[in-house]
């Protein structure tokens, strides 16, 4: 199986819909004190930062970039350079993000 088919695949296993790969506690706790204009402005900036990930081709260059001087080249031309990672990293932080929009809108 392909690293990147294997890391989905664990990903996928530990993660579900009661079980993401960190708590809205977990989130509280990063940020002690906030006011509600505090989570809205942070849901705002979240969303923002989202849209950029998926629309500005300029931040898949600058991730390759940036993660190529600390991998070797056999590793970084298997994973961040391989459109199937960039997908799927893409995929996993717009759900992510979407999970942690979703629980704090309930709270």
């Amino acid at each position: 199986m392909q690293p990147i088919k294997q890391l989905h695949h664990i990903i996928s296993e530990l993660a579900n819909e009661e079980h993401y790969l960190f708590s809205l506690n977990d989130l509280r706790g990063a940020c002690p004190g906030q006011t509600q204009g505090d989570t809205d402005k942070f849901l705002a900036l979240l969303d923002e930062r989202k849209q950029i990930l998926l629309n500005v081709s300029d931040v898949k260059l600058n991730f390759i970039g940036e993660k190529r001087r600390f991998l070797p080249p056999q590793v970084a031309s298997g994973t961040i350079e391989n459109d199937l990672f960039w997908e799927y990293l893409t995929d996993l932080i717009h759900i992510e993000c979407d999970h942690i929009i979703h629980k704090l809108e309930e709270a």
